[in-house]
């Protein structure tokens, strides 16, 4: 079993595990409106446009990973940072009147997604050379 680093050595990952965890009441606020009583949920809230919904259950599983320094939610990561700026990139542009508002929304996912890709193409040279060694022997 490997020997897990402290969040708090990972400050990249650190800074990732506060981008997901602040999410996470955010979100729920938003995307149980289905299941609240009308006159519960603020007039704001209730005018957000439907694809405004995020998926907290990454939020939850990537906070997790990155407490227990799982390289197994790299994928995972490498997804949503992806689709995520993507996205954003498309709400900045609709709205840029005050893009500095979405901004770190864009380059934190941006900066996630590049980051975990790089650490997976690691992950797989590892295994290709893991693979190539034990055929030679």
């Amino acid at each position: 079993m490997a020997i897990r680093t402290p969040l708090t050595s990972r400050p990249i990952d650190l800074l990732y595990f506060i981008f997901f965890v602040v999410h996470i009441p955010a979100t729920l606020l938003i995307d149980f409106q289905a299941v609240w009583p009308k006159h519960l949920i603020p007039e704001s809230l209730q005018l957000l446009p439907p694809w405004y919904r995020i998926p907290t259950p990454v939020f939850v599983i990537g906070a997790y990973g990155l407490w227990k320094d799982s390289r197994g939610i790299y994928g995972l990561l490498v997804l949503y940072g992806a689709s995520t700026c993507t996205t954003t990139y498309a709400c900045i542009a609709a709205i840029l009147e005050a893009p500095t508002t979405h901004a770190p929304f864009f380059v934190i996912p941006l900066f996630l997604a590049v980051d975990m890709a790089v650490r997976l193409q690691k992950l797989a040279a590892v295994g290709i050379r893991a693979l190539e060694s034990s055929k030679r022997h």
